[in-house]
């Protein structure tokens, strides 16, 4: 059973990098933090969503969204070569964009906004502003309030229609008023408030501050899954904590297969979705599960776009039968469900868009 029939979606992770230190992104933990220090830098190139668009599989697509997941997708250093690349391939499609806009200059958000009028009418830029400048400082690690608010205003006064999107945590509540009659005045199209679903809420300002004032990164282990691994994980039961859960898999509800939507990461591999993607920036137990479900059972590069066409990738036997047929099957650290999609698609989980509040 085709895990999609028919792709209409791409959420993109651009790159590895951001500018922002956000308390509650997987980028910013010290396992993660050390990972990308030692992998370095990716970013997705114009060739990649060439691939993409020129395949059958990619011929019913109408949306892209660069949602930020690890990263500032307009850091990319070749942000608007690819939208003029994706433009040539198909001016027909809708164009979403994250940013905490503090990135590039005022004449980058004039540029931006006037390759986004030029796409589909449904097109936008998502800027995450989360307050007034204390309130940025704070849970984005950010200092130029007002830069971020003079690059939306340059990308608003081109016609591109932008949404000012308000994480909202203790320290900032009382400033959702004021920030969204500012969205209003400047030419917002829409405000979004969505309360916080991490564990910065939880912290003082106090203890926020002393972790921007420790810089220092923890030295991990980079050595890739092997047989060692594998027997570590198993015999210390370090997996039980992912991969055994009180479940009925069977009411397992993929929010992506619903939307017909794929996630690309930064290394320009294609999967079902944000959840599953990036094993190498969790624990080792989520590692190892990825691997002996995934790239044991085809190859290191099995969902590289680099290496293999879109189609190659949407017609192997992982997203036309295997995947699927994993939601069936009990969950263990090698075969069956994946872990994590018990645990983010089950239908007792959170209800997807209930912390959000428009308009």
């Amino acid at each position: 059973m085709n895990y999609i029939d028919k792709v209409t979606k791409l959420q993109v992770e651009i790159g590895n990098f951001c500018n922002a230190d956000c308390l509650g992104c997987v980028r910013t933990s010290e396992r993660a933090k050390s990972r990308i220090q030692y992998d370095g830098h990716y970013f997705v190139e114009p060739d990649a969503f060439t691939n993409v668009f020129s395949s059958k599989a990619g011929q019913h697509i109408k949306e892209i969204e660069f949602c930020g997941n690890i990263d500032e997708p307009l850091a990319h250093p070749r942000f608007l070569k690819i939208l003029d690349a994706i433009y040539e391939q198909n001016p027909n499609l809708t164009i979403s964009i994250h940013t905490n806009g503090s990135t590039k200059t005022v004449s980058f958000y004039k540029e931006l906004g006037e390759r986004i009028c030029k796409f589909n009418s449904k097109s936008k830029v998502r800027f995450s502003i989360d307050g007034h400048e204390n309130s940025v400082w704070l849970y984005r690690g950010l200092k130029n309030y007002d830069e971020i608010i003079k690059h939306a205003q340059a990308c608003i006064d081109t016609g591109a229609k932008c949404v000012w999107q308000m994480l909202s945590f203790p320290w900032n509540e009382h400033e959702v008023d004021s920030c969204e009659k500012l969205a209003k005045e400047m030419g917002f199209v829409k405000f979004i408030l969505r309360r916080d679903r991490t564990d910065a809420s939880k912290q003082s300002i106090k203890k926020i501050n002393q972790y921007r004032s420790n810089k220092n990164i923890k030295e991990f282990k980079h050595y890739p899954v092997d047989d060692y691994t594998i027997k570590h994980v198993k015999d210390n039961k370090l997996w039980e904590e992912f991969v055994t859960w009180d479940i009925d898999n069977s009411t397992i509800d993929c929010h992506f297969a619903k939307e017909r939507m794929i996630f690309i990461d930064h290394k320009s591999r294609v999967w079902p979705c944000c959840f599953l993607a990036n094993p190498e920036l969790r624990s080792i137990s989520i590692r190892v599960e990825s691997y002996l479900k995934q790239n044991s059972l085809y190859d290191e590069d099995w969902n590289n776009l680099n290496n293999y066409s879109f189609d190659t990738i949407m017609n192997s036997n992982y997203y036309t039968q295997d995947l699927v047929r994993s939601w069936r099957q009990e969950s263990t650290l090698q075969t069956g469900c994946h872990s994590i999609c018990a645990k983010q698609c089950n239908v007792k989980g959170i209800p997807k868009g209930v912390h959000l509040h428009e308009s």
